[in-house]
């Protein structure tokens, strides 16, 4: 889609909304742009609306999975498991689920096996207790942040150890 911004002296001969806000250019004209700003505002707050709405449902997806997982799923392969975020789709048709996983990597393999199969079962317990006319399709998404940042804290520390016997040998000159 091809977002056009105009210059002010064009806005009176463009059709209605190519004008305002970089919006696309496929609406139907209106003459005057004086209309413009209320049609507009009203867009743009139905726009603000529509992902406030998603950013609530992604939440209650985030909810609704940690609870499944604590509570519901019976496979003794999920352990040591937690949701770290989800990212919904404007239309909400496909959920990426964050899951962190603990434990040795074998034991985090056998737990990524269980949390796929289990998929089936959670996008129709979400459909319900959400109460959705469409559940989305949910998509797992392995989130290593906290390896990495457990990485990174192991080398900050290898470099200030490697710097505390340099700064004492500096003093003791």
């Amino acid at each position: 889609m091809k977002y056009t911004t105009w210059k002010k002296s064009q806005q009176n001969s463009l059709p209605h909304k190519a004008h305002c806000a970089g919006m696309p250019a496929v609406y139907a004209a209106f003459p005057a742009a004086a209309a413009c700003t209320s049609v507009c505002i009203y867009i743009i707050e139905e726009k603000k609306m529509a992902r406030l709405r998603v950013e609530k449902v992604q939440e209650a997806i985030k909810h609704e999975i940690s609870k499944m997982l604590l509570h519901d799923v019976k496979d003794p392969r999920i352990q040591f498991v937690t949701v770290t975020g989800v990212e919904l789709t404007d239309d909400m048709s496909y959920a990426k689920i964050f899951i962190s996983m603990y434990g040795p990597k074998d034991k985090q393999d056998e737990t990524w096996k269980a949390l796929n199969k289990a998929l089936g079962f959670m996008r129709t317990e979400i459909a319900k207790r959400i109460r959705l006319r469409f559940a989305p399709t949910l998509i797992l998404q392995k989130d290593t942040s906290a390896e990495y940042s457990a990485h990174i804290q192991s080398i900050l520390d290898k470099i200030k150890q490697e710097e505390k016997p340099a700064a004492e040998e500096a003093e003791h000159e």
